[in-house]
Order: C-alpha cells, then structure tokens, then sequence
C-alpha cells in the first residue's frame, strides 16, 4: 500500500531490519509501527492551518488542559469545557498548555498555591490557634526534639 500523502518521513527510519527514506512508499504496516512524532516531516501551511483552528474547550478565558484531569471526582479533557472553578483547583502548571497557570477573570487562580480552593485569604494567613487564643506551638528545630521524638520507644 502507498504512502499517505500527508505523511512523509523527516529522515531515515528503521523499522525491523529494513530502512526506510524520505520519498519511499511506506506500507500501511509500517506507517503504524512508527511512532514517534520527530520521524514524520511537518507540512508548514498544514502546521500553520492548525494552529490558526479554533480549538473547542477549556476556560472561558481560554486557557486549555495539555492532557486528562481529574477534580473532585470527574475527569475533563482538553477538549471539555472547563469551570473557572474548577480550573482554579488545576495548581500544576504540566496539566495546562503552555506549562503555565492561567490568570482567570476573577483571580482565583492567582490566589496563594499554599491555600486550599474555598479556603479565605484572610484566615489561611493567620497563625492556627489551641482554641484559646494562644498560637500553637511549633516544634522545636535545636535537634533536641528531634532526638528525643527519634529515640522514643512505644511501650
């Protein structure tokens, strides 16, 4: 079976023992075994075409997932349209395209990685309280406390 117009090798390629150029007629069988996508040559007006496409999905700001995610139970795509709340709770910049957090129009995504989605600002900062009022207490860095939490024993 012929080549497919649109794909035609970027150099030579082996599949089994047999190498394969660019301008060689491939066999469907082959075509399939040659995964990698540095292998076929990219047409630049196919490429630009593409790019110029209006792609479905993702925020109303825009900003589209690079691959699946799952939030609280349900899994989106990059093609599924995405909640800017929903949207706010995707911290790792990998999960986005582009590798970068987006800024949404109300800013929720902006809010400290630290704080929980839903968490207030304002208390998030504080310092935690033992229900009296008083901070509570953090554990000690001299090393002491950490020898005798390391050298205890249950009994």
């Amino acid at each position: 079976m012929a080549q497919d117009k649109q794909r035609r090798l970027a150099g030579p390629v082996t599949v089994g023992s047999r190498t394969y150029r660019p301008g060689d007629d491939l066999p469907a069988d082959v075509v399939e075994q040659i995964r990698n996508p540095k292998a076929w040559a990219v047409d630049e007006a196919e490429a630009a075409a593409e790019a110029e496409r209006k792609k479905a999905g993702g925020t109303t700001s825009g900003h589209r997932l690079a691959s699946y995610v799952t939030v609280g139970g349900r899994t989106y795509s990059p093609d599924d349209p995405l909640p800017d709340d929903v949207a706010a709770q995707i911290r790792n910049p990998k999960a986005w395209e582009g590798g970068k957090l987006p800024t949404l129009t109300d800013g929720a995504a902006g809010k400290d990685a630290e704080t929980a989605p839903g968490a207030d600002t304002e208390t998030a900062a504080t310092e935690p309280t033992a229900g009296d009022g008083e901070p509570v207490a953090e554990p000690a860095g001299d090393g002491e406390q950490k020898g005798r939490r390391s050298g205890s024993r249950r009994a």
